[in-house]
């Protein structure tokens, strides 16, 4: 799977409350996608080699996400760092 692909299939994947991320690609192939709501955020990173790391800012603090290989599903503490920026 390219990592076009897997970004597709993350998409789909999402919850329908979410608004759609903005995107970036870099020049190593890796793509970026990142969420805010009234200064939070949560950022999502999938390189080349389908490695999937997530990041949140929540209250001006960091918190720690996750780094898994990408599986075809969204690891539930993404799902979760999401549903919270959404405030569902």
């Amino acid at each position: 799977m390219t990592t076009d692909e897997a970004i597709a299939n993350i998409l789909e994947l999402l919850p329908a409350s979410l608004d759609i991320p903005q995107i970036s690609y870099s020049d190593d192939g890796e793509v970026g996608l990142f969420w805010f709501k009234s200064g939070d955020r949560v950022e999502v990173y999938l390189d080349s080699e389908g490695h999937l790391t997530w990041i949140g800012k929540f209250d001006q603090r960091f918190e720690s996400g996750g780094d898994v290989d990408w599986s075809g599903t969204i690891p539930v503490g993404l799902i979760q760092m999401l549903r919270r920026l959404a405030g569902t």
